[in-house]
Parts: structure tokens; C-alpha cells; sequence
């Protein structure tokens, strides 16, 4: 399976979660046809520079992931990528940071993101 999330190293094991996601999920992708690996790699590639935005605990860097993320949806391996950058974005807008990371931050958790972190999925 794919390894948990190290909290020292969460960058790190975004790459290999999403990496390891796309070999599943894309198993037959045609590596024949002229282009494909070049396009792939570009928009795989292109991927991995936005996390960042996506990750940032700032509401206009937030915005530009949302906007860059877009650009990846044509390919259809990355249809699903501005969902996720706008479910990161959302926690920013509800909190002004990812509560999940409070503890190897050392910030106290409000009631609410204590309740948050309780709901299904709120973590991914």
C-alpha cells in the first residue's frame, strides 16, 4: 500500500501518494502514441511545482492553485486535481490554515477544528 504521511516530510509524501495514485488508477495508459510521454511528464511534472500553492496556508496563494490546477483538468489522469485544490482551499477560507497540522506546528486547536478533524474525510 501507499505509506501514511510522514509529518516531517509531508511534501515528500504528497509526490509518492500521487505518483503511486496515478500508476493505480492509470495502469494502461498508452505510452505509444507520439506525444503521450512528453505530455504526460509535462502535466505530471507541472503537477508537482503547484503542491506548494495547494499546501500554502495563505488565501491568494490558495486562489492560484486553484487556477493552476485547472489547467491540468483537460488531461483526463488529472481530471480530479482542482477538486482537491479547492477542498484545500475551503479549509484555508473556513480557518486560515490546515488544523491537521497544529500538532507538529505546536498550535493549540480551536473547539472547531477539533470537530472538523473528528469528520469523515476531513483529513486526506
Amino acid at each position: 500500500g501507499i505509506p501514511a504521511p510522514h509529518p516531517r516530510r509531508p511534501l515528500q509524501q504528497d509526490l509518492v501518494r500521487k505518483i503511486e495514485r496515478t500508476k493505480r488508477d492509470h495502469p494502461t495508459r498508452s505510452v505509444h502514441r507520439p506525444g503521450v510521454i512528453a505530455d504526460a511528464y509535462a502535466s505530471l511534472e507541472r503537477q508537482f511545482v503547484y503542491l506548494p500553492f495547494e499546501h500554502a496556508e495563505d488565501a491568494a496563494m490558495q486562489a492560484r492553485s486553484i487556477e493552476l490546477f485547472a489547467r491540468l483538468a483537460a488531461d483526463p489522469a488529472l481530471a480530479d486535481l482542482p477538486e482537491w485544490a479547492r477542498k484545500h482551499r475551503d479549509i484555508i477560507a473556513r480557518f486560515g490554515r490546515f488544523p491537521h497540522r497544529n500538532g507538529i506546528l505546536r498550535r493549540e486547536s480551536t473547539p472547531e477544528e477539533i470537530a472538523f478533524l473528528r469528520e469523515p474525510g476531513s483529513s486526506f
